[in-house]
Order: structure tokens, then C-alpha cells, then sequence
């Protein structure tokens, strides 16, 4: 009977797959103030955050990186300018950070001092090749920072790279620098490094809102391979070397740590295929006395009032339920009336226009009772009270001037006196 299979334990099956190759990320630009520094700290945090134990070496004899990631200059023992000149080991200058699976070699102004001393050197353009690669299996990255030079520190720097990042700044100038750059990565390619191959450009600073941004792209696209994750201008990227920290620990939030992360994550696609997306996990299924206390509780509740069955009529709008108002609802009026209101009479006319105006008082109209089924004494008041309001006041008409009720007094003739008296 032959044995059972046996595709052994996760153990023997993770130590049987082949571990990938070490890449080594040149981070460079003759030009400076492009974002490098700040490229090669977010880039480097960011593939640790991934879970791929990352190194980052500090080449410039400005230290940004070192400080970028939280390393004081004044406590640095042994930096870069020690690995280079023979002094030290490249494990006895590494240093941890805050961002787990991160270690960084720091740099200081004795770098300076490395080009003078290395330029009588046979190997001099090997020095960081040779120091790096005997520890490249321990790490899954390595990014290097680069001067703003194309000196003797930015060779060695791409002499011991697998692949060459270049930030660019959509600016003309920038643009003229790249043309440079090229020509020498061709010139290393053809002398020191055969592996060397451009991996792709990164457009930082980048603002959307000018069309020299989009010209500079556009042109830029045609020639190279553009990474498809833009770096935004941001006020969290400036602010976050200040804390010594990158951008993924300072606001993650942020547009500038964002852009990096996606930037990591387009590297990691091209090398290790697509990433596995983390999916929702799906509800829980209730069990049994769950299932049957929940079909219980929602028997027992109350439908709401509010709902609307499908078809149903919609419910009347609260303007619409409202009563008419006391104008609204006025008693007939007879023929007698009509004639009265068609036909004012003499006293109505004599009236002034604003009395006239307010002949009917205007009353609030009664709130709709609770229950129509019995009328209470106060509607009966209420509707009785309206419609008397409603009928228009009868005023009397005035009584016409008497004419023979009252008999004048005869006229008086004048008397002989009152002749005397006038002559």
C-alpha cells in the first residue's frame, strides 16, 4: 500500500521556496532639490511597512536621511565615511529606527573628506559595492540616497545599484538635468556596472494646477518610464523631517505619506506580482437562540408609523392636514345678503375705505380636534363663533331728514317800527 502524501509542514514549505533576489535602489539626480532625500526616507519607511526589512544608506555628507529617520548627528560613532575608507564593517555602522524592519547607515560632514582620500584608489568606485553585497541576503531592500552631484560619492553609489530612481520636479530645469543623468548611468552601465537600468522616474512636488506641470509630464512620458504614483507638494512631507520622522509615522493621512505608500506598492507589484488586496471579513452567522431571540424581538416590534407599503397612497403633508382657515369657511349667504354686500348704502358709502376694509374681524383658525367621532361643547362654541364672524355686520340705514313732522315758524313782516328805526 504505498504511503500518504506528505506536502510537509509551512515550516519546510517556506524553506523550500526560493528567497527573491536582494534589490539595491539608487536614489538619484544631479539636480538638486528635486525631493531625493525625502524620496529615499518615505520609500525606504514605506517597504518596511510592507514587512520587507529595508536598509537605508546615507550618501550624502549632508546626513538628511539620517536625521529624516530620527538619528542625531552629534550621537553617530561610526557612519558611511568609516564603511568606505575600510575603518569599519557595515554591520557595526548600522543603526536601528522607529519604523520596525528599518535600519539606516548615517552619514556626517566627513564624508566630505571621502573623495579626496579615495581618488589616488584603484578601487575607488567600488568601495560601497564591495562593502554592501557581502551583507545584501539580510536585507530585502537597500536604498541609497545620493548627492547632488555626479561626483566620486554618486559612482559609488551607482556602481553597487541594481536600479536608479529619479525624482523629478516638473520644472524646465530639472527636465534639462535628466538629459545628464542618463548620459552618465550609460557610462557607469558600460564601465563598472552592466546590471544598472533606469527603474523608472518619480514626478514630486507636483501641482496640478499649472500647465507647464502637465507639459514637463507629458514630455517626460514619451521618453521614460513614469511611475504611476505622484507625489503631491505637501506641508506634512516639509514638516515631518523637522520631528525626525518619515511622513508615515508623522500623518499617514496625509496626501505626501499616501503617494509613497502607493509608490512602494507599484515596486512591489513589478517585482513580487500583485499584491493580495485584505478583504472584508464576512458576518458572522447567528446560532440557533440567537437566530430565534432575533425572530422573536422583531415580531414583537411595532411596524413603524412612518413606513409606506408599496402602492399605498403617500400621507397627507403636514400643510395639507392643517384645518381651513375661519375665511374659508363662511355661512351661505342669502339673497338678501347678496344685495346688501352688491349695493352699499348711503352710510356704508359715507364710510371711510380702511373701515370699510375691516368689516369682517379675522379670527385664528381652530385647531383640528384629536378624535372626530363626538363634537364637544368647545367646537360647537368655536364653529358658532366663526360663522357669526363670517356674517357680514348689518348697519342701519340713517334716518332721512324730517320733513313734515316739524312745522317752521311764519315768516315775520316788518312793522311800521322797524321802518322808522332803518330810515
Amino acid at each position: 500500500m504505498p504511503a500518504p502524501r506528505d506536502g510537509g509542514s509551512p515550516a519546510k514549505q517556506a524553506a523550500a521556496t526560493p528567497k527573491p533576489p536582494t534589490l539595491i535602489f539608487a536614489v538619484a539626480n544631479q539636480k538638486g532639490g528635486v525631493g531625493k532625500t525625502t524620496t529615499a526616507v518615505n520609500l525606504a519607511a514605506s517597504l518596511a511597512a510592507a514587512e520587507h526589512r529595508t536598509l537605508l544608506v546615507d550618501c550624502d555628507p549632508q546626513g538628511n536621511a539620517s536625521s529624516g529617520v530620527g538619528v542625531r548627528p552629534r550621537s553617530i560613532e561610526l557612519s558611511i565615511y568609516d564603511v568606505l575608507i575600510g575603518r569599519a564593517a557595515l554591520s557595526q555602522a548600522t543603526l536601528p529606527t522607529e519604523v520596525p524592519l528599518l535600519e539606516v547607515i548615517p552619514a556626517t560632514q566627513d564624508l566630505v573628506a571621502a573623495e579626496l582620500e579615495l581618488v589616488d584608489a584603484p578601487d575607488r568606485a567600488n568601495r560601497l559595492r564591495d562593502a554592501i553585497r557581502p551583507h545584501v541576503g539580510d536585507y530585502a531592500f537597500v536604498v541609497l540616497d545620493c548627492p547632488p552631484s555626479l561626483g566620486l560619492l554618486t559612482l559609488n553609489a551607482l556602481t553597487a545599484a541594481h536600479r536608479v530612481i529619479v525624482p523629478l520636479q516638473c520644472e524646465y530645469f530639472a527636465l534639462e538635468g535628466l538629459t545628464h543623468l542618463m548620459a552618465t548611468i550609460d557610462r557607469v552601465r558600460s564601465v563598472f556596472n552592466q546590471e544598472l537600468t533606469v527603474e523608472g522616474i518619480v514626478l514630486t512636488m507636483y501641482d496640478g494646477r499649472t500647465s507647464l506641470t502637465h507639459q514637463v509630464a507629458d514630455e517626460v512620458k514619451g521618453h521614460f518610464r513614469v511611475f504611476n504614483a505622484i507625489i503631491p507638494r505637501n506641508v506634512r512631507l516639509s514638516e515631518a523631517p523637522s520631528h525626525g520622522k518619515p511622513a508615515l509615522l508623522y500623518d499617514v493621512q496625509s496626501k505626501g505619506a499616501q503617494g509613497y505608500l502607493s509608490l512602494a506598492r507599484e515596486i512591489l507589484e513589478s517585482h513580487y506580482g500583485p499584491m493580495k488586496r485584505p478583504r472584508a471579513k464576512p458576518a458572522a452567522k447567528p446560532t440557533a437562540p440567537e437566530a430565534q431571540k432575533s425572530a422573536t424581538t422583531s415580531a414583537a416590534t411595532p411596524p413603524a408609523t412612518n413606513a409606506q407599503e408599496p402602492g399605498a397612497e403617500k400621507p397627507a403633508s403636514p400643510e395639507a392636514q392643517k384645518p381651513p382657515a375661519a375665511s374659508a369657511t363662511k355661512a351661505p349667504v342669502t339673497s338678501a345678503q347678496e344685495t346688501s354686500a352688491a349695493k352699499p348704502t348711503s352710510a356704508e358709502g359715507s364710510r371711510p375705505a380702511a373701515a370699510r376694509a375691516a368689516k369682517t374681524p379675522v379670527t385664528e383658525a381652530p385647531k383640528a380636534p384629536s378624535t372626530s367621532a363626538a363634537k364637544t361643547p368647545l367646537a360647537e362654541d368655536t364653529k358658532a363663533h366663526s360663522a357669526s364672524a363670517a356674517k357680514p355686520p348689518v348697519t342701519e340705514a340713517p334716518k332721512p331728514p324730517a320733513t313734515g313732522a316739524a312745522k317752521s315758524e311764519p315768516e315775520r313782516r316788518p312793522t311800521p317800527k322797524d321802518t322808522r328805526s332803518r330810515t
